[in-house]
């Protein structure tokens, strides 16, 4: 599950527009390239840890609520 999980992620970033991860390479300090592997992997493993709750992720992700342990997670910190 957690690789299909994360092959799910890499491809759905993929597929997003340049500019979005240029902005997204920018708040998580990797190049544009990288984007989706390194947020997806950041991700699943948080998910698989236990230190992200997929409500959690799922309110960063609609803008409400706090966001400030996801964008954590996806920094790598």
């Amino acid at each position: 599950m957690y690789r299909q999980l994360l092959a799910e992620c890499i491809r759905h970033g993929d597929q997003a527009p340049l500019a979005t991860k240029q902005q997204i390479a920018k708040l998580i300090n990797v190049n544009a390239a990288s984007v989706s592997k390194v947020w997806c992997a950041r991700t699943a493993r948080a998910f698989k840890s236990g230190r992200l709750t997929y409500a959690e992720m799922k309110r960063a992700h609609l803008g409400t609520g706090d966001r400030s342990t996801f964008i954590k997670i996806v920094q790598g910190k």
